[in-house]
């Protein structure tokens, strides 16, 4: 007798799930249980169909929860109901939502109690509840009878021969509300649809129910009755900050009826993107690490999701996470020496068209050392050569000082120093002729602090030197000319310092006119000389002294012309050389000018119209160059 009736009773608790499910008045949707009786502590499922759906439906329940929502075939899902851990007998309210539809379903739950009544020991004992019997159980040697029961929805009471027993069923809600969607964005406008189901005891639609609706905020249009238990109304909210608001459905003369469906104000996308740090400033010698935080805001100011990435420059991301909806944290490493960096970059983003930058000073400690950097090798040659001055912190960064530093130099002079970036200055140094190198001490004061810096100063002239010059010439037996050469000069060190290799040539060309036995003779006589010499070099106060002698081989010609000679006379000739020169020079420009004397001496021809050796005195005027 158990079985048919539970089976009457499943099947009577079925008939309005099955016709609201398939009411052309829900929309597309159909929504079914099988069964759609459950008793609860049996660990009994139910199995929901969707059909009609064109995506995945939204399937939630009033109590219980829903699992394994899946497409079986086009536009049919399944899912699985599973009943509350409750014993009180309810309904689950089951509803099916897609994008233009929904659907609906009452799931009776049957609760469990355990009556006890007295009897006498023996007796047996069976309650009715309902249409159902329990039992029968004998009482026991107390007099007790205790008989578990199924209780079905709206059914309070039990039965016992002619007695009612009280089943204490708690009163539970009839009505159950839910929106169109579970969020709307805070920072617009929205409209929603909100849906209430009101249902009897046996879980069957109650039609004309006394429903009313309360909205936290916005404004609730009147509910509109669409089928027997089926309430619907429109919600209009305005923009607001993140949160929730909520819609509270009561039926007004059952105090038990009430239900709520809460909407999520979730934040709009992303505007704009927000960079906090721990410092305003960074110092070197400080602490090197810099804590950094982005923030997603959307039009209103509220943090948004948004995956976030950064690029500092200079320095180095330690961590960059997400703590929390759309906040990101890192730690920036930043080096000890900045290098010159003026400031720590930060660019943070979120996409290629929407990011953000902060700039955060990193500024210098305070001043601990002087240094000295020479924009060239110095050289004791009397010409200015830059030196830059740095005042530097610990970490050998930069500090921009009030104070121009006071140079000195032990041997040299050094102009005024000049401002030409922050912490950094320049200096002419001037060091003196030297043909040897020295070491110069340079020292330096800004405010209380000092610094001395030895650098070496190279001595006068370069390793290859070339010097053009002109001069006049005169030799033997009253021959005069202009004379023009060049030399080039080695100074390798090979032989010491003061000591090079010259090689040069010059060129004269010696005219004289005679009478000799009353004819007027001309002769002309043409010399290119190449000689190699040892030359020495000094510097003798603020000027340069040259010292030189060698030899090598001259190139002449010879021709004598007269009135009354048939043809005039010509010859060629090669001839030894040798000559000793002394000169003084100035440094002036790149180079030095300077003035030569020297002596030449060429040998005997032995043949043609020239005969015998001449002697010759040249002044020079040339000016040497530095060439390495």
């Amino acid at each position: 007798m158990v079985a048919p009736r539970a089976l009457v009773l499943g099947a009577l608790l079925a008939l309005p799930g099955l016709a609201v499910g398939a009411s052309p008045r829900a929309g597309k949707l159909v929504l079914t249980a099988a069964p759609d009786a459950l008793r609860l502590a049996e660990g009994s499922r139910a199995t929901l169909r969707i059909v009609g759906s064109g995506e995945p439906p939204t399937v939630s329940a009033s109590v219980g929860r829903v699992e394994m929502l899946r497409e079986t075939s086009s536009g049919v899902y399944e899912a699985e109901y599973v009943p509350p851990e409750s014993l009180d007998p309810q309904i689950a309210f089951v509803t099916a939502v897609s994008a233009d539809a929904f659907a609906w379903v009452p799931i009776a739950l049957s609760g469990v109690r355990d009556v006890v009544v007295s009897a006498r020991h023996g007796t047996p004992v069976t309650i009715a509840v309902g249409d159902e019997a329990f039992g029968p159980v004998p009482a026991d040697g107390l007099g007790r009878a205790t008989v578990r029961v199924v209780v079905p929805p709206g059914v309070h009471a039990a039965r016992y021969d002619r007695r009612r027993i009280d089943l204490a069923v708690p009163e539970k809600s009839l009505v159950h509300v839910f929106l169109s969607s579970a969020s709307a964005d805070a920072t617009a406008e929205a409209e929603l649809t909100v849906r209430a189901l009101v249902v009897t005891e046996r879980g069957r639609p109650s039609p004309g129910a006394p429903l009313s609706l309360l909205a936290s905020e916005g404004v609730l249009s009147p509910a509109a009755e669409l089928s027997p238990g089926v309430f619907q109304a429109r919600w209009k909210l305005a923009p607001a900050q993140v949160g929730q608001a909520r819609v509270t459905a009561r039926v007004r003369d059952r105090p038990a009826s009430v239900a709520s469906a809460t909407l999520e104000r979730v934040p709009g996308p992303v505007r704009r993107l927000a960079i906090e740090v721990d410092r305003e400033a960074l110092v070197a010698g400080e602490g090197d690490v810099l804590a950094v935080t982005a923030r997603a805001l959307d039009a209103a100011g509220n943090t948004t999701e948004a995956p976030l990435s950064i690029v500092v420059e200079p320095g180095t991301m330690l961590e960059w996470d997400r703590t929390a909806r759309g906040r990101y944290e890192g730690r920036v490493q930043l080096p000890a020496r900045r290098a010159g960096w003026p400031q720590l970059d930060i660019r943070v983003s979120a996409s290629r068209a929407l990011s953000a930058t902060r700039s955060v000073p990193l500024r210098s400690g305070p001043a601990r050392q002087i240094r000295f950097e020479p924009a060239d090798d110095l050289q004791a040659d009397g010409r200015p050569h830059e030196i830059r001055i740095l005042v530097l912190d610990r970490e050998g960064n930069r500090v921009d000082v009030a104070d121009v530093p006071t140079v000195t130099a032990r041997r040299g002079t050094v102009v005024l120093a000049s401002w030409y970036a922050p912490g950094a200055f320049r200096v002419e140094y001037r060091g003196p002729l030297a043909a040897e190198d020295f070491e110069e001490v340079l020292r330096a004061r800004v405010g209380p602090l000092e610094a001395e810096s030895r650098l070496r100063v190279r001595a006068l002239g370069a390793g290859l030197v070339l010097a053009p010059k002109v001069g006049f010439v005169m030799g033997t037996g009253g021959l005069a000319s202009p004379s023009f050469g060049a030399e080039v000069g080695f100074w390798t060190r090979a032989l010491g310092q003061s000591l090079g290799l010259v090689l040069e040539g010059w060129y004269a060309a010696l005219d004289r006119d005679d009478a000799v036995q009353g004819l007027d003779l001309r002769t002309q006589v043409r010399f290119l000389v190449v000689e190699a010499s040892l030359a020495w070099r000094r510097p003798v106060g603020g000027w340069m002294l040259w010292l030189g002698a060698g030899g090598g081989a001259a190139h002449g010609s010879s021709r004598i012309s007269g009135a009354g000679s048939p043809s005039p006379l010509s010859g060629s000739f090669w001839v030894p050389a040798a000559s000793a020169a002394a000169g003084v020079g100035r440094p002036a420009g790149p180079g030095v000018a300077f003035g030569e004397l020297r002596f030449g001496w060429q040998g005997d021809p032995g043949s043609g119209p020239v005969r015998g050796a001449m002697q010759s005195v040249t002044l020079d005027v040339g000016y040497r160059f530095d060439v390495l």
